[in-house]
């Protein structure tokens, strides 16, 4: 399912769509989603989120997310793993 599909259509006419942004709780739950399916840097995470997520967001649910134990960073790769996927 693409960021889009996740968001709420709020106006739509025959020029313009517009969407209700994700809220915190969403966002965490979309990053969480997008590195169940494989791990990703950076900047995967930022292009896959652009349209929906500003870059200071994606940095500050990382580290929530790093902080529970529920994501873990290699530097080796400089890759984020969902904290179940994470190998050594």
């Amino acid at each position: 399912m693409s960021v889009i599909e996740r968001m709420e259509k709020v106006y739509e006419d025959s020029d313009i769509e517009l969407y209700r942004g994700l809220d915190e709780r969403e966002a965490e739950r979309l990053i969480e989603d997008l590195l169940l399916q494989k791990p990703m840097t950076f900047n995967e995470i930022k292009r896959a989120l652009a349209v929906a997520v500003s870059d200071e967001r994606i940095r500050r649910i990382l580290r929530r997310l790093i902080e529970r134990k529920r994501v873990a960073y290699d530097p080796r790769t400089r890759e984020y793993y969902f904290a179940g996927v994470f190998n050594d």
